[in-house]
């Protein structure tokens, strides 16, 4: 594949009504992750606890989707790579029965507690895991969430993470109407900061010590994306 500048020019998205527990596994609470409950207060400002909608998202080149058990054995090779283990507070050896709980139950527990959503990203083509982006630590009261991502090691350089970065960013901003999107960086982490760039985010300064990995703790660098940061909606997609 070659490297684009236009990072997501056209998406079309999808909306899946799954039942509760459609993976086939017993939904479980994984620690800051669990669903959360809100008291009964007058504050107009306040929302109940909300999750995102089981969606699909297409670009030109990669479909955005649930995991499943499909996923195992990439999602395995890929987050027991030393790269993504280096920026990554992954499990340390990463098992295949690590990668099984990710795909058939903690990517799915996520979006049910409200934390965020997590997608499999996958060539349009061959239909092969190219990596994973999500949402995380969704502040549903003021419409703010962060992005996360990997790049499977055979997927690397070819532009995936800043494509499908560049997709969620539009589907939160544009279609979920929410008002900040924040992505966080290591310092000494360069690859992760060019997408962020080449995904149409601002750096906005850093975060001192505010990020841990297996080598300890790191800076981090703040960057940022906002409604108005979008081009209008009509150029994105598609109904």
């Amino acid at each position: 594949m070659e490297e684009r500048e236009d990072a997501c020019p056209h998406i079309v998205l999808e909306e899946l009504e799954i039942p509760q527990g459609s993976t086939g596994m017993p939904r479980q609470s994984f620690g800051p992750t669990a669903p959360v409950t809100v008291p009964q207060t007058s504050d107009p400002l306040r929302r109940a606890p909300e999750m995102f909608p089981e969606s699909i998202l297409h670009t030109n080149r990669l479909i955005l989707r649930p995991f499943d058990a499909s996923d195992i054995p990439d999602t395995h090779a890929s987050c027991a790579d030393a790269l993504t283990q280096r920026w990554l507070p992954l499990p340390k050896p990463y098992t295949l029965d690590d990668a099984t709980n990710w795909c058939t139950t903690a990517a799915h527990a996520l979006r049910d507690s409200g934390d965020g959503i997590q997608f499999a990203v996958t060539d349009a083509y061959t239909k092969r895991l190219m990596g994973q982006v999500g949402l995380k630590k969704t502040d549903w009261r003021a419409l703010v969430s962060e992005v996360g991502y990997w790049v499977s090691p055979w997927a690397r350089g070819h532009g995936i993470a800043a494509e499908a970065t560049r997709a969620l960013a539009l589907w939160l901003l544009a279609d979920q109407q929410f008002q900040r999107l924040e992505l966080r960086a290591a310092t000494e982490n360069t690859a992760s900061q060019k997408v962020a760039l080449k995904a149409g985010f601002h750096p906005e300064g850093t975060l001192r010590n505010a990020g841990f990995v297996h080598g300890g703790r790191v800076d981090l660098v703040l960057f940022s994306m906002l409604p108005g940061d979008l081009a209008p909606p009509a150029q994105h997609y598609k109904s």
